[in-house]
């Protein structure tokens, strides 16, 4: 019996029965880490099978927490080893997709890698702060959507002498002259798809404000109770313009209001002599405080009497006749009533 056992095994180990299970097949994705894609874009991947000696290749499919079906993308030029990736055609908001390789001899053995599928870039900013000469100007340009990192450059026209834009998108310098300038920014962002990056562009303009200043002027005189008004001079800034008086007084009755009129009725006679500050609603403020003006406040002009006759009378019957106004005084200067 021993013997019949011993020769029974001589035989299973000549005929390899009973050998051991076959080793797990090593799936591997190249790139391993996808970069991120625009809409529509493309990449390809490939697979190695290592172990593998059935020559099936794998299986290659798409998913993503966000979509179902086609919404994550297809494949095209597919093989045991290879495939192109094609991100759906427009997406609104940043999609995650995973791509991943099963081997179809052992299904359980797979490789995947996850990337971004991201709407084409636009440009948010539409419209620009005002400069101010001879101050820092510094503003932040904004897109959306892209592969990151987005690039900024000036696609046409020219930026204010002595500003410039960053690759960031940062709008910065010390502007020298005033003045109005337009050109065109363009984004282009990171994409390295076989189609190349993508971009988007937008025309801006950026106003240099002038120095703020309140040139000298000479002021009109008024007239006691006759209605004044007269406005202050400016020049450069940014309206609104806010307004006060900074040394000296107004004249009794006029007061300046906050857009650098002056108006009232004055009440004393004089001359008046003061001085006022202005600033301006441009993003760095600007102030400046004027030299000296004067307004001379005259008395009325001198009475006159227009009347030149008078009614007939009765004897004997009450006569009135109007003597002006009420205010006003009047007198025989000479002659007499009787």
């Amino acid at each position: 019996m021993k013997k019949f056992a011993l020769a029974l095994s001589v035989v299973l180990l000549m005929c390899g029965c009973g050998s051991a299970p076959t080793a797990p097949i090593a799936v591997t994705i190249s790139p391993a880490l996808a970069p991120n894609l625009d809409q529509g874009q493309t990449s390809q991947f490939t697979a190695v099978l290592a172990g593998d000696t059935s020559g099936k290749g794998v299986l290659w499919t798409v998913s993503g927490p966000g979509c179902t079906g086609a919404a994550c993308g297809s494949f095209i030029n597919q093989t045991s080893t290879s495939a192109t990736y094609r991100a759906p055609a427009a997406v609104t908001t940043a999609l995650n997709v995973t791509v991943t390789a099963n081997s179809v001899a052992q299904p359980s053995q797979f490789a995947s890698t996850t990337f971004s599928i991201v709407p084409p870039p636009s440009i948010i900013t539409t419209g620009l702060p005002a400069a101010t000469p001879s101050y820092i100007y510094h503003t932040q340009l904004t897109a959306d959507g892209g592969v990151q990192p987005l690039n900024w450059t000036v696609a046409s026209g020219t930026l204010p002498a002595g500003m410039a834009l960053n690759g960031s998108g940062v709008l910065y310098g010390t502007p020298t002259t005033g003045g109005t300038s337009t050109f065109t920014v363009k984004v282009t962002d990171s994409s390295t798809a076989p189609s190349g990056p993508l971009s988007a562009q937008q025309t801006l303009s950026i106003t240099v404000l002038g120095i703020l200043t309140i040139p000298p002027a000479t002021l009109p005189n008024g007239t006691i109770g006759i209605a004044y008004s007269a406005s202050l001079p400016i020049s450069g800034g940014l309206p609104p313009y806010s307004w006060t008086v900074y040394s000296g007084s107004l004249p009794s009755g006029l007061i300046l209001q906050t857009n650098g009129a002056i108006s009232g009725t004055p009440t004393v006679v004089g001359a008046y002599t003061f001085s006022v500050t202005v600033v301006d609603s441009s993003p760095v403020q600007q102030t400046f405080t004027s030299s000296n003006f004067t307004i001379t406040i005259n008395p009325a002009g001198p009475l006159t009497i227009r009347t030149t006759a008078m009614m007939d009378g009765s004897v004997g019957t009450p006569y009135q006749a109007a003597a002006g106004l009420e205010r006003h005084r009047w007198s025989a200067a000479s002659g007499s009533g009787d």
